[in-house]
């Protein structure tokens, strides 16, 4: 495994789930060549509806959320769900507007979405957001 470069890891990295991308990161050449794996999509189904297998509900996954980018920058699928607890961070523009909604709970920050390079599909499932953002 030694002989195989990062390009050629990313590529066998491909054939792996998000999850199993992240557990194989046991050294710095395997962390560098899971930044250079493209994420494949997949999808799981829920309800009878089909999701990306990245489908992040609970406050636990949006805090992970920037780590898990991080490491995998060429996720191509993400579903975002919005439940009563969680409040996402207002747009740029909202406080012009007069928007917002005012909540004592955390407060979810989206904005490293956008350094998702290669993201081809966002679910967004009653998510409210104010104002304008740079994904």
């Amino acid at each position: 495994m030694e002989a195989l470069s990062e390009d050629e890891l990313a590529l066998i990295f491909s054939f792996l789930s998000w999850k199993e991308i992240l557990k194989v990161r046991v050294c710095n050449k395997w962390r560098a060549a899971s930044k250079l794996t493209l994420v494949p999509s997949s999808s799981i189904e829920i309800r009878g509806m089909e999701k990306p297998e990245l489908y992040v509900k609970t406050e636990a996954k949006y805090q992970a959320l920037p780590q898990i980018i991080e490491a995998l920058p060429n996720l191509q699928q993400l579903s975002l769900y919005e439940n009563d607890d969680l409040k996402f961070q207002d747009g740029e523009d909202a406080r012009v507007f007069g928007f917002g909604v005012h909540k004592t709970t955390p407060v979810i920050d989206l904005e490293c979405i956008a350094r998702l390079q290669n993201l081809r599909r966002l679910f967004l499932e009653r998510i409210h957001l104010n104002g304008r953002y740079p994904f």
